[in-house]
């Protein structure tokens, strides 16, 4: 895969604020400068990340009042860790985009040509837009050799992006800080507390 392709997946503001708006018809947020952008902020928490008893969560902000909008725990059978909720974050965002691409036919939300999924987690971001074309490589190992940490949803993720970008849409990943994702931190959060 060329690293221009690559680097497609990140999505860059060139060093200017990122403003969006809300398309209140469609539910969605779009970028004030590109209006065939929609943009969705997702986020993990976990209440005792690390110990045995950890509950995690994730929270997907498409925008005000938006049906799209969800929040839930991470089913138990996955690690009950902060990383994995991002992960699992935007993959439950992405599934929304694949309903979105597949079940709106002719509606497309209004026009959108690209997504981006906003996210403060900078291990994320790196990993799906970076790390994941050599993992993918080397059948999900590390370069340690060692297995992945939750190589299953970065597969899934991977691939749930390739459909997308196959029927012709574009997914791209930003980092933010967490005040620029303050509305999927409260989804996430209001399942745990």
């Amino acid at each position: 895969m060329s690293t221009h392709y690559r680097n497609r997946r990140l999505f860059s503001s060139g060093g200017r604020t990122v403003y969006t708006w809300s398309d209140y018809t469609n539910e969605v947020r779009r970028l004030s400068e590109d209006h065939d952008t929609i943009v969705i902020n997702t986020d993990g928490g976990c209440s005792n990340n690390g110990y045995s008893n950890a509950q995690a969560s994730y929270g997907v902000f498409f925008g005000p009042d938006s049906t799209f909008n969800e929040c839930g725990e991470l089913p138990h059978d996955l690690r009950q860790t902060s990383q994995t909720a991002e992960l699992y974050a935007a993959k439950m965002a992405l599934e929304t985009v694949l309903s979105m691409v597949y079940n709106y036919e002719g509606y497309q939300m209004g026009g959108f040509e690209r997504v981006v999924l906003f996210s403060d987690s900078a291990w994320l971001i790196n990993g799906i837009t970076n790390w994941i074309w050599t993992w993918e490589r080397n059948g999900y190992r590390n370069s340690s050799g060692r297995v992945v940490s939750n190589w299953q949803l970065w597969e899934e993720l991977h691939n749930m992006i390739l459909e997308i970008q196959g029927n012709g849409f574009e997914v791209c990943f930003m980092h933010v800080n967490r005040e620029s994702n303050r509305e999927a931190d409260a989804l996430a959060r209001s399942v745990l507390y």
